[in-house]
């Protein structure tokens, strides 16, 4: 049997939307000091963007009007695609415009709304449990429901989240796919005022009750139902389901495949992959080296229960 030392922590998570950004106009050493401030600030985006000169295919355009080259390129690109101008005058005819000198949170906040709407454009929004993947807060944030719910709150920086009742209540919701700039920023002094009335709680609480509240009922296609799996850590889980308590102890003391979780715990097929998927997702199974040998593993000496170990753990 596969120990933790042998076990690979799999990785649930998605990769983020590539987009390209185009710059006309700009002279080899603005070029670099760009893709620089680019990659400064790159954790910050919810997109991954490249910069590259004078692509006319790009999802994104800064033009140097104040250049000659960059007015005949800003007259060359197409109606539609969306561009900017870079200019040091203020009064210019271009719908979005760019300061001379160009800041980093100019950048920034241009880059994270043109990557929401490039996201929008291909997948319509996303869900929670993806923003929380990649990172698309760069601030404090609240999310607005309707009047009989309270306003769900997520600092980024200290990983914790405000809501004030159970995550039961906005299950439904948390399928519905948003733009982060269609959420409203809080200040520090709003957050501690809030959280002398509402518990703290841990953001990898709501990313694992988001991961399983848009669960397929089906086993991910990524992990192979015959292949052991284990749980590399207890997931943090609000729903107190005696079944998730159930799946995640077995998960915990043995490599054990999917087919063979199903035949131990008589648990439905739907929950236990609803659970599984959720702790994949969030990085909690390991994939075992080998396969089980399963005789060698029901002649083994049984391992310590759940609540043997919990209370190895208090000194009882």
């Amino acid at each position: 049997m596969a120990t933790t030392s042998t076990m690979a922590r799999s990785n649930g998570s998605h990769h983020l939307d590539s987009c390209t950004l185009s710059l006309h106009g700009f002279s080899d050493n603005d070029i670099t000091v760009l893709r620089s401030m680019v990659s400064l600030f790159a954790h910050k985006l919810p997109a991954n963007w490249t910069v590259q000169p004078e692509n006319h295919e790009a999802d994104l355009h800064i033009v140097d009007v104040d250049s000659r080259e960059g007015r005949l390129q800003w007259r060359q690109l197409p109606h539609d695609c969306e561009k900017v101008a870079y200019s040091t005058r203020t009064l210019i005819s271009a719908s979005k415009r760019l300061r001379k000198p160009l800041l980093s949170k100019q950048l920034c906040e241009l880059l994270q709304k043109a990557g929401d709407s490039v996201i929008l454009a291909r997948h319509g929004g996303m869900p929670l449990v993806e923003h929380i993947e990649r990172e698309s807060f760069s601030n404090a944030v609240r999310i607005e429901f309707d009047d009989q719910l309270p306003e769900l709150w997520l600092d980024p920086h200290t990983k914790l989240y405000l809501f004030g009742c159970e995550l039961e209540r906005i299950r439904p919701l948390l399928a519905i796919p948003f733009m982060v700039s269609e959420l409203g920023h809080v200040g520090r002094t709003e957050w501690r005022q809030r959280s002398g009335r509402v518990d703290e709680q841990p953001l990898s609480r709501l990313y694992w009750y988001a991961a399983w509240a848009t669960s397929d009922d089906e086993l991910t296609p990524a992990l192979d139902r015959t292949a052991p799996l284990r749980l590399v850590d207890w997931p943090d889980m609000e729903c107190h389901r005696p079944e998730f308590f159930r799946l995640a102890g077995h998960l915990l003391n043995q490599a054990i495949s999917f087919d063979q979780l199903l035949s131990e715990t008589r648990i439905d097929r739907k929950v236990a992959a609803g659970f599984v998927n959720a702790c994949h997702r969030c990085g909690l199974i390991g994939l075992a080296d080998k396969a089980i040998d399963t005789n060698n593993t029901m002649n083994n000496k049984k391992a310590p229960g759940l609540f043997s170990r919990v209370r190895q753990r208090v000194g009882f």
